[in-house]
């Protein structure tokens, strides 16, 4: 039996609209999936690579075979990923245009799916902990000519797989799916090498990250306070049936908290180890499932959430550390601290009352950089009151106390209000889930050890 591939009935209208408009077009997949069916719920298309090309008069231009460049497309995805919320991922390749062009470049779009997989594993590396991870691509073409419409997946995690032929339908389903959401506080300490060796910032970050990102993966999970048969469903039949019937009750986000096992991992701390970094604040996760997913899928959906948000936001500062120092300065400085703040994180959503995408946004940015940035990479068109976060930034007085040491932390497992209703948590687990959600102070900061 093949795959079965649902689209969100609202997008049949947006491909619609190419007839007439353009000769060629490609574009990202966004979506979910389960075993046996995958759900796009948006389609991304590839922005142009010159930013002051224009669109109207880039149709011509786009026949040419050398314009789908394979780079330029697997550089969106991953932006794209950053920029997606628990349960969603990229699912592949959109394409449109005549029957001889797409021939032609056949080759190339399967290459493109290997290509997405890989980068995106290598970037986020979730396969490492088995997190209901698909390796599963999908291509939809629209002929231009024709107005046939076609579709194939293919499993990249074998190089020698063939696309075979899926099963596409338009269908409205994402107005049903499931909120589930999940505060996490963190506080963190990593030891990083402190000469690169070649390595980027992100990397030698990432890698001293790992720890706590294995941590969040292997985590003790409640959901609503309880813990539940992970193939249980996240909502039973019993419960889907009254939702029906009590419209107040429809969709009902299923709060998760996470315990976190105590750390076996002991930092060696030698002269080539000698950079410190503390992450401390609290992550807002969310995430959107199926009406029939099970407890160990929203789970699952959460701590990717987790991990690949928070590995964005390291990038994103290691990028902006590297724009503004060169590498000597971050090698030998060792006398005075640099400190550097997390950007916090802002949803919005896909379509309005529906399943969300994110952005985070530093200090010296306003909105507008925020709505534009969600234009120019998903072509989701937001308004501002449509903007939701539950974060803020850190003050200085609470950035200073951090990094002289002050013995009150910033957080404290005490001080964080827990759901009545929540299990006492094991002696050997340590909490770092929160009952309610307060505001996310997430702060970074560096300094070195004198030799």
């Amino acid at each position: 039996m093949g795959r079965s591939v649902f689209i969100e009935e609202v997008l049949e209208d947006r491909i619609l609209k190419l007839f007439g408009e353009t000769k060629w077009a490609s574009g990202v997949l966004i979506g979910q999936s389960t075993l046996q069916r995958d759900y796009i719920v948006h389609l991304s298309f590839t922005p142009p690579q010159d930013p002051e090309d224009s669109p109207d008069d880039s149709s011509d231009r786009k026949e040419a075979v050398n314009e789908f460049d394979e780079e330029w497309f697997v550089q969106h995805c991953c932006q794209l990923n950053s920029m997606l919320t628990g349960g969603l991922r990229i699912l592949g390749i959109f394409v449109f245009g005549p029957p001889e062009l797409r021939k032609k470049l056949q080759a190339k779009f399967r290459q493109t799916l290997y290509a997405i997989h890989k980068t995106i594993s290598n970037e986020v590396p979730l396969g490492k902990w088995e997190l209901g991870q698909n390796s599963n691509q999908v291509m939809v073409q629209v002929c231009s000519a024709t107005k046939k419409t076609t579709c194939y997946a293919i499993d990249v995690s074998d190089a020698k797989a063939n696309m075979q032929p899926a099963d596409l339908k338009y269908q409205s389903f994402i107005s049903k799916w499931i909120p589930v959401r999940c505060p996490l506080a963190i506080e963190v300490n990593l030891m990083l090498q402190k000469k690169l060796g070649g390595k980027t910032s992100f990397t030698n970050l990432k890698n001293g990250l790992m720890p706590f990102l294995s941590k969040v993966a292997n985590s003790l999970a409640t959901i609503n306070g309880v813990i539940i048969n992970n193939e249980q469903l996240l909502v039973s039949e019993k419960q889907a049936s009254k939702s029906k019937r009590t419209s107040s009750e429809k969709n009902q986000t299923k709060n998760v908290n996470l315990y976190l096992t105590e750390s076996e991992f002991e930092p060696d701390i030698k002269a080539s180890t000698t950079r410190q970094v503390l992450l401390v604040g609290l992550l807002e996760s969310r995430a959107h499932l199926h009406p029939k997913a099970t407890i160990k899928e929203a789970i699952d959906a959460i701590k990717t959430d987790i991990i690949r948000n928070l590995l964005a936001r390291c990038r994103l500062v290691c990028e902006d550390l590297d724009d503004t120092q060169d590498k000597e300065t971050k090698e030998d400085e060792q006398d005075e601290f640099t400190r550097l703040e997390l950007p916090k994180r802002i949803f919005a959503p896909i379509r309005r009352g529906e399943a969300s995408i994110c952005d985070c946004v530093f200090k010296d940015e306003n909105t507008n950089d925020v709505l534009n940035r969600i234009l120019e990479l998903t072509g989701i068109s937001v308004c501002e009151e449509d903007l939701v976060s539950d974060e803020n930034f850190a003050d200085d007085g609470t950035l200073d106390e951090l990094v002289t040491g002050d013995k009150t932390p910033f957080i404290s497992n005490k001080n964080v209000e827990h759901d009545d209703n929540s299990i006492q948590r094991p002696s050997s687990y340590q909490f770092f889930g929160v009952g309610a959600l307060t505001a996310l102070m997430a702060a970074m900061y560096q300094w070195f050890f004198r030799e």
